[in-house]
């Protein structure tokens, strides 16, 4: 079935430059709407931007024609807001900074507990978790580099020491730091 949707040479610039967007959700539905000015059905093109229905695309087109590129946004959806708000998430980065050489001593939980602490704010250990990843932050282990490490000078003496080191029992406050 073929359908109407035709874009002047002026929107397909706009929705062209609209792919280079850092937002994916407007990349996406940028692409849909050139596929579908191709002359691509909406079946078709729900499966090239990898949407499950063609309902997506109508709504896509209806606000694009509605608003132009800022119809492409996401919209506010209903729900619970977020407890890390963007000031909660600006004191994380706060903390992290002021902590920065006791961080190895601070796992999550313990990290959480002191935001609590600080913000009134209770998170789930697992959710927290999930945002200091969603920051960027990661609690790794801390490896010196080897060719700092004496007999780094070959390889066999890189691996004897490798060794070594994996003989000594873990000590979490030397071994494992925070780290973006």
């Amino acid at each position: 079935m073929s359908h109407s949707f035709r874009l002047t040479p002026n929107e397909k610039e706009q929705l062209q430059a609209a792919m280079n967007d850092e937002r994916p959700e407007v990349r996406q539905r940028a692409k849909a709407l050139l596929l579908l000015d191709e002359g691509n059905t909406f079946a078709a093109v729900a499966n090239a931007v990898g949407v499950k229905t063609r309902k997506p695309l109508y709504a896509w087109l209806k606000r694009w024609r509605a608003a132009g590129i800022e119809g492409l946004l996401e919209q506010p959806r209903q729900g619970r807001p977020p407890l890390a708000t963007e000031e909660y998430r600006k004191l994380l980065e706060t903390v992290m900074a002021e902590f920065a050489q006791d961080m190895h001593l601070m796992d999550a939980k313990a990290l959480n507990t002191l935001m609590e602490e600080k913000t009134g704010v209770e998170i789930s250990d697992k959710r927290f978790r999930t945002l200091l990843n969603a920051m960027g932050y990661s609690f790794k282990r801390h490896r010196e580099p080897l060719e700092d490490m004496p007999c780094a000078d070959t390889l066999e003496g890189r691996k004897e020491w490798r060794r070594w080191l994996k003989s000594l029992p873990p000590h979490p406050s030397d071994i494992y730091r925070w780290g973006k």
